[in-house]
C-alpha cells in the first residue's frame, strides 16, 4: 500500500507553501481537515450501520432457533404429561422478607437572619427584649489600711 513518511510529508508541505503562498495555505489546511473529518465520519457511520444490520440478521436467526426449539418441546409434551407434572410439583413458597426502609437525608439549614442584622446582633435573643443589669463586687485592694 502507499505509505507517506515524515520526510515525504515535509516535502509536500514545502511544495504547497511555495505554490500557494503563506496566505492561502492555512485556508487550504482547514478545508483539507474538514474533508478528512467528514470522510472519517461517513466511514464510522457506514461501519455502525453494517454492524447494526449484522445484529438484526443474528437476532432473526436466534428467533428461528428458539421457535424451532419451542415447537420441538411442544411436540414432545402432551397436555396429559404436562398436567401430571404440573400437579405433582408443590407450589413454590414465597419467603417472608422484610425490606428495611431508609430515611431520606435531612438537610441542615441555617437559622433565618434577624431583621436588624446577623445572629447575635442587637435585635437577637432574650437580651434584646428584656434588659438586665448585672453588678459585681470587686474587692478594693488598693486602699491602705
Amino acid at each position: 500500500m502507499f505509505e507517506v513518511g515524515f520526510s515525504e510529508l515535509v516535502l509536500i508541505l514545502l511544495i504547497a507553501l511555495l505554490v500557494l503562498g503563506p496566505q492561502k495555505l492555512p485556508k487550504l489546511a482547514r478545508d483539507v481537515g474538514r474533508w478528512v473529518g467528514r470522510a472519517r465520519n461517513m466511514a464510522r457511520q457506514l461501519r455502525e450501520q453494517l454492524d447494526h444490520e449484522q445484529q438484526i440478521v443474528e437476532w432473526g436467526e436466534e428467533d428461528k432457533r428458539r421457535e424451532a426449539a419451542m415447537k420441538a418441546a411442544a411436540a414432545t409434551t402432551t397436555p396429559d404429561t404436562y398436567s401430571a407434572a404440573h400437579d405433582a410439583a408443590p407450589p413454590a413458597a414465597i419467603p417472608d422478607v422484610t425490606v428495611p426502609t431508609i430515611a431520606p437525608p435531612t438537610m441542615h439549614r441555617p437559622p433565618p437572619l434577624a431583621p436588624d442584622g446577623p445572629p447575635g446582633g442587637p435585635a437577637d435573643g432574650p437580651a434584646a427584649t428584656t434588659p438586665t443589669a448585672t453588678t459585681t463586687t470587686v474587692p478594693d485592694h488598693d486602699r491602705a489600711v
